[in-house]
């Protein structure tokens, strides 16, 4: 649920996984994981992400 969040915000935003990646200081790899539900971002990672896309965190825990 939150990898698809993450991936939907990401794609309105128009920006890539590797911009996103270069935004909150993640490997693209990372993204690519974390977009696909193969793994789960770190509280901080989150956190990150979250600001990175202009959304509450709650928005994408929800």
């Amino acid at each position: 649920m939150i990898g698809s969040k993450i991936k939907s915000y990401r794609i309105k935003q128009g920006i890539t996984q590797g911009q996103l990646a270069e935004k909150v200081d993640l490997d693209v790899s990372t993204i690519c994981k974390i977009e696909k539900s193969k793994s789960k971002p770190s509280l901080d990672s989150l956190t990150r992400l979250a600001k990175a896309l202009n959304v509450p965190v709650s928005e994408l825990l929800n």
